[in-house]
């Protein structure tokens, strides 16, 4: 398995932002096979749930009266992900699952199996084949699949090959970490920020409403929940794996809107907040009002992490309002004063380009500029 798979960046992604993936393909691929030497390789807890020999039961738990109340007692394979260091369950044959459908709304949307609650280290991965070929196969339904990005399997000849030999004794998996961006807050801000900028700029894409065809139903199709995904997905990609970054987006929302969204970054270049925190003179606060959405869309979020990086924060912000970009500004100076330290203090410039904003959070009574 090499280095500069597509699927294995996205495979990587997904489990580090606890992303679910579908992924599709023809049946005899290894898709199980390929995912529990992932798990193995990159130091998790493995756990394969096959729809088709699985009941609602498996997945709500079984009531039980305890001191005259009912409650779910706990499942083995979700007891056994919660407990370990860290997890990846794999939900195999997914769309044989039939009457079990229900119980897996809360599953996928809520991480939620009974009345236990999986942790943050639990990523959960499912896995199945086209509805054609499946066994007693189905569509999914729209609540379902929207729960979902989807992907399509690509099976990797050559790995197989230099695999089949020796029965995968020594097959290669490069370490999550490799495949992926800077597993950190800021470059996380950074793509994220990229794609809601995008988003404010093109408030239709948001929520289209749920395709009329069925077929599309069952696919990727965009929703504020997948519009979501995605930004989980980019926060986790470098930021100039281009084909990485087309196939999630794809994978999240569908291939239309991907390619809007891709040619709409083409001309995007970006600032690192990092940077711009610490640089706030040489940022050109008259350039184009989508890149400085952005950029103060990520400095926002990096403006919480700590007292120091706050005051940084809301003087980048101060400068973007006192170069005539207020408006602009006005969204990430309401978010950074949502969330004041208790002893910071702000600047009589702040107060007088922003006392609006600071009297409708409910921070002053009074003009602070007055």
């Amino acid at each position: 398995m090499s280095d500069d798979s597509l699927q294995l960046r996205i495979a990587a992604a997904c489990v580090r932002s606890t992303t679910i993936p579908l992924f599709s393909g023809d049946v005899g691929l290894g898709k199980t096979a390929t995912w529990k030497a992932l798990a193995e390789a990159w130091g998790y807890h493995f756990e394969a749930v096959v729809g088709s020999n699985r009941d609602r039961q498996d997945f709500m738990g079984l009531p039980a009266e305890h001191d005259g109340m009912t409650s779910y007692l706990d499942v083995d394979w979700a007891r056994r992900a919660s407990e370990a260091q860290k997890a990846i369950v794999v939900f195999d044959e997914f769309n044989t699952g039939g009457d079990v459908f229900k119980a897996m709304l809360r599953v996928l949307g809520e991480r939620t199996v009974g009345n236990l609650t999986l942790p943050e280290t639990v990523s959960m991965v499912a896995l199945m084949n086209p509805v054609d070929i499946a066994v007693d196969g189905v569509d999914l339904a729209a609540p379902i699949a929207n729960r979902f990005a989807h992907f399509n399997w690509a099976f990797d000849l050559n790995a197989w090959l230099d695999g089949v030999v020796d029965d995968f004794a020594s097959q290669d998996i490069p370490a999550m970490d490799s495949l992926l961006g800077p597993d950190t807050d800021a470059h996380r801000a950074k793509m994220r920020s990229m794609l809601a900028t995008y988003l404010r700029m093109s408030p239709t894409e948001v929520n289209p409403g749920t395709p009329e065809d069925f077929t599309a139903q069952a696919g990727a199709f965009a929703s504020p929940r997948t519009w979501t995904f995605a930004m989980q997905i980019l926060g986790e990609l470098r930021e100039n794996d281009e084909d990485a970054i087309f196939t999630a987006v794809k994978g999240c929302v569908g291939e239309a809107a991907a390619h809007r969204f891709v040619a709409w970054k083409s001309q995007y270049d970006l600032y690192d907040p990092e940077w711009a925190m610490d640089n706030p003179d040489e940022v050109d606060f008259t350039s184009r009002a989508d890149l400085i959405y952005a950029l103060l869309g990520a400095v926002q979020t990096l403006g919480k992490i700590s007292d120091e990086a706050w005051s940084k924060a809301m003087e980048l912000v101060t400068r973007c309002g006192e170069q005539g970009r207020a408006d602009v500004a006005q969204p990430a100076a309401r978010s950074l004063l949502n969330s004041k330290p208790d002893d910071a203090t702000v600047s009589k410039r702040t107060a007088e380009i922003f006392s609006d904003v600071y009297r409708a959070v409910g921070v002053w009574e009074d003009d602070p500029a007055a």
